[in-house]
Order: C-alpha cells, then sequence, then structure tokens
C-alpha cells in the first residue's frame, strides 16, 4: 500500500519485492527458493536524551502551519499511529525467521 509522504520507502519495498519475486522464478529450476521476510516494526533500545524516531525519520511537530491538511500532515499522522503500536520482540522475529529458512 503505498502511503503519502513515504513514496520513497513504498518504492524501495517493492522494488525488493519485485527483485525477490523474479529471483525465485531464476532460481526455481536449480531447487532453490528466494524469500523477502517483511518484519515491519521491531523493538529496539532507545535513549530519551535523543529524538524519538520511527525507522530513521525523526518525529517532530512541523514548524509552519502549511503542512496542515496536506500529505506531510497524513504521513506523520500514520507513523505516530505505527509508533503507538506495540512493536515485535527481536527474538520473536528472529525464532519466526528461522522458522522459514529451516522449512
Amino acid at each position: 500500500m503505498g502511503v503519502p509522504g513515504l513514496g520513497p520507502y513504498c518504492a524501495t519495498k517493492w522494488a525488493i519485492e519485485g527483485l525477490t519475486e523474479s529471483l525465485s522464478q531464476e532460481l526455481e529450476g536449480f531447487g532453490c527458493k528466494a524469500t523477502i521476510v517483511e518484519i515491519g516494526n521491531a523493538q529496539r533500545s532507545h535513549d530519551p536524551s535523543t529524538p524519538k524516531k520511527w525507522g530513521h525519520l525523526i518525529l517532530k511537530s512541523p514548524t509552519i502551519n502549511d503542512y496542515i491538511g496536506t500529505p506531510v500532515e497524513h504521513s506523520k499522522r500514520m507513523i505516530v499511529w505505527l509508533t503507538d503500536r506495540q512493536p515485535t520482540h527481536p527474538q520473536k522475529v528472529g525464532g519466526m525467521i528461522w522458522e522459514v529458512i529451516t522449512w
């Protein structure tokens, strides 16, 4: 799903998905598989003295009102919404990846 204001993120995610689908078909004849793991939001330690981040994006309030009602405002709401969700614990992510690669 494309998200206003996060076009580069969405584009790179779709590019990796397309590459993996192509690679999977190319490797099929050799008995190999290609899998992409999209883990979503994972927990990580956060230093309270640094700005709050989502991924590599720093969350801060817009400095001007020109963004109200624009895709930028919507993107910020989406990022805050995602940040407020309970992220997955890294050990659980590792366990799921292990299940996929040893299946």
